[in-house]
């Protein structure tokens, strides 16, 4: 195995299976699953949007969209790792 030193971590890309958002404005809702939504809500806090969810029937969720993220916010860049021996130190 051969170490390689100052290769950059890749930066990843929106996923496009939320890019209903984009069309979405505060106040408008979706229908969807419990899975769904707790997915939708993990995109949610690397992304900076905000929801409220509310239980309907056939076991669905409606999920509000309640704020969107400023323009210019980017998502957070990984951490930089620096490796000492054993010992793994992050700078955040």
């Amino acid at each position: 195995m051969e170490i390689e030193k100052n290769v950059p971590i890749p930066k990843g890309s929106e996923p496009k299976k939320y890019a209903f958002l984009s069309e979405m404005e505060v106040g408008d809702s979706v229908v969807m699953t419990a899975r769904e939504r707790n997915n939708l809500y993990s995109y949610a806090r690397i992304y900076q949007y905000k929801f409220m969810s509310r239980a309907i029937k056939n076991n669905k969720l409606r999920v509000w969209l309640i704020e969107k993220p400023k323009r210019g916010n980017v998502p957070p860049s990984p951490p930089e790792i620096k490796t000492s021996r054993d010992t793994f130190y992050y700078k955040l």
